[in-house]
């Protein structure tokens, strides 16, 4: 009883502290409730634990009791009054959720935190908003313009740096480890060849007798058949081996282990490599894509904004630019193949929903909003006329020539085949490996069947006439030299593609290229057809890049003067050509096939590299392409004739 009135005099002192405390403080009900809250969830914690441990020690004394009486009603009070306030305990909680539910639903008191400062909104000035796409096709090939550093030293697409660590890669790494393992091999072979043979057998079965001669008994005949003979060799000749055999073996499946390290670190650079030609096919596709009617050159993207306001005037022009290679900042100043297009979006902010539609058809010179959903029919309309034209020549049956190719697909398949080549060579030399773990296993396993079998027994009678026998020839098989001579060749084989690797073609074409640029550059019109055969002669070392600048030199010419009203130039891929215009031989395009410069005399005159048409790298995916045989002969697709009508006379 007294224990009872304790306990009860220390709850009323709590309540009385706890409610002076409430009346001199600025608690509010939100953190009242969460302290009720916290306090049963902590209380039901330490219940439980306690429980727990009082039902351990109930069942203790129960074990214990031997009998006695006292002891198990003791325990079995213990476990009872356990249980009890466990249920107690659990019924506050839920009579609390029954009628006070608020008190089980808040969340943990939060601090108060002070609202971010807004910034003020950033009013756009109004006007007409155009994001380019820098398609730096030119810039990713030679490198950015630097001081002090020449065209090409630092391409990202041709990156002699990367290149060249790939050669001292294969010779200073990888090489030494395909001789390091050769020669490991070899020893396995003197071994079989020193250690493997038939002396190793012991002839056994037949008769061992030597007779002596009647006449005269010192001599004894040294052929006696049928007294000195064996039947069969036992034992396994290469028993005295096999342990150095198995040691040897080890030794190669280590270095084969390190080999293989070092060919995944070669896949790497391969994928850095293939990953640079994808990047080159993504930006043709994206150029490909851009109507030329809307394309820009570096040299006009310059002047954009009073271009966009020469064509859409009273509009205010904010342009942008949107890099699509990482790492390339500033683009070649004087480039001709690096380009801009505006497929990227165009809006006009205004508050005005008709200013919008006005600067809009302004920009496309149609007449309202319903033609730009039909296509702008610039080649429908010409053609049309085309066919309604009579006269006896073809320059007066047709009004449009295209007098330069710009083979520019086919150009760029040519830098795309240089890399594709060398990776080629690089996943002949990963793949190479693979084939002689196995083969040398082969080899090993193919030890085993040196046996006695394949030796024979010989016999003879000696001076003293005892009959010796041995065991002669060759107790491996015949193929296990053929599988050695294999196992030879495929090491001959990966160490002459690794020296076959030779990045000197692409050193050539970075030291003449300034020097090209200089010359073709130098002109503000396309080279004459002398003036292209000198520049051959010049630079044998480096067509390509020869006819590199010549094309890029005539994109320019045909893209400036586009831009130009007046003069009514116009650059036109082939996908898009129709057939009857002139080609630039004077003849007709028949087809889409006219559009492959092996077709024209004028195209393989100005890009001799071009005399045979071959496209196989220009899908960016093109070994995926190659294995499953899609078609991937599409590089005549990206070419372009410059054009521009006829002036009738």
């Amino acid at each position: 009883m007294r224990r009872k009135l304790k306990i009860i005099s220390l709850f009323l002192i709590y309540l009385f502290f706890f409610q002076t405390a409430l009346a001199h403080s600025s608690i509010t009900p939100e953190r009242l409730a969460n302290s009720v809250r916290n306090f049963l969830e902590n209380a039901i914690r330490v219940g439980v634990v306690l429980a727990f441990f009082s039902l351990v020690y109930a069942g203790f004394l129960y074990l214990s009791s031997a009998g006695r009486i006292e002891q198990i009603v003791k325990a079995k009070k213990q476990i009872f009054g356990t249980f009890v306030g466990l249920i107690l305990l659990l019924g506050s909680w839920l009579f609390l959720g029954l009628f006070r539910p608020e008190f089980r639903g808040l969340s943990p008191a939060q601090v108060p935190q002070s609202p971010p400062d807004v910034p003020p909104s950033l009013e756009r000035p109004e006007g007409a908003y155009m994001a380019f796409a820098e398609i730096p096709i030119e810039t990713f090939l030679k490198g950015e313009e630097k001081p002090n550093v020449k065209v090409g030293e630092n391409s990202q697409y041709f990156n002699l740096d990367e290149l060249r660590e790939v050669k001292n890669f294969l010779e200073n790494d990888f090489l030494p480890l395909i001789n390091e393992i050769e020669k490991k091999f070899k020893e396995l072979e003197d071994i079989v060849h020193q250690r493997c043979s038939c002396s190793n057998a012991k002839p056994e079965g037949g008769r061992r007798s030597c007779s002596r001669d009647q006449e005269d008994p010192n001599i004894c005949p040294e052929v006696q058949e049928e007294d000195c003979e064996a039947k069969r060799c036992i034992g396994d000749p290469c028993k005295e081996a096999r342990e150095e055999m198995g040691e040897k073996m080890a030794e190669i499946a280590s270095s084969f282990s390190e080999l293989f390290e070092k060919t995944n670190e070669l896949r790497k650079k391969i994928l850095s490599i293939k990953e640079r030609m994808a990047k080159l096919s993504f930006a043709l596709k994206m150029m490909k894509d851009c109507p030329f009617d809307s394309i820009f050159s570096r040299d006009v993207f310059v002047f954009t904004t009073d271009y966009l306001q020469k064509k859409a005037p009273g509009v205010s022009w904010q342009v942008s630019r949107v890099p699509l290679f990482e790492g390339i900042k500033n683009p070649r100043s004087n480039s001709f193949v690096d380009f801009y297009c505006p497929k990227t979006g165009f809006y006009y902010l205004s508050p005005s929903p008709d200013q919008t539609v006005e600067a809009i058809v302004k920009f496309w010179g149609v007449s309202d909003l319903s033609e730009l959903s039909q296509g702008i029919g610039g080649w429908e309309e010409i053609f049309t006329e085309a066919e309604q034209a009579t006269s006896v020549s073809p320059e007066y049956q047709l009004n449009i020539s295209c007098p330069f190719s710009i083979p520019f697909g086919e150009m760029m398949e040519k830098f795309l085949e240089i890399l594709g080549e060398i990776i080629k060579q690089l996943e002949g030399i990963v793949d190479s490996p693979s084939i002689l773990p196995p083969k040398i296993n082969d080899y090993y396993q193919l030890t085993f069947e040196c046996k006695p079998e394949n030796c024979s027994p010989f016999c003879r009678c000696v001076s003293d006439c005892t009959c010796r026998c041995s065991c002669t020839g060759s107790s491996c098989p015949l193929m296990l030299i053929i599988q050695s001579a294999l196992i030879h060749f495929d090491f001959s084989g990966i160490k002459d593609r690794i020296k076959k690797i030779n990045f000197s073609q692409i050193e050539k074409w970075l030291n003449d290229w300034e020097k090209i640029e200089k010359e073709v550059r130098k002109r503000e019109t396309p080279l004459t057809k002398q003036g292209i055969e000198n520049l051959y002669q010049k630079f044998p070392n480096s067509p390509e890049i020869v006819a590199f600048e010549i094309m890029a030199s005539r994109m320019h010419y045909c893209l400036a003067h586009a831009m130009e009203v007046e003069a009514g130039w116009m650059l036109s891929p082939c996908d898009e050509y129709k057939e009857g215009c002139l080609a630039p031989d004077g003849k007709k395009v028949e087809s889409i096939e006219d559009c492959k410069c092996e077709k024209s005399q004028e195209c393989r005159n100005s890009y001799p590299v071009l005399h045979s048409y071959k496209c196989e790298y220009l899908a960016p995916a093109f070994w995926l392409a190659k294995l499953f045989k899609f078609d991937t002969d599409k590089c005549h697709l990206f070419n372009y004739f410059c054009c521009r009508p006829f002036e009738r006379k």
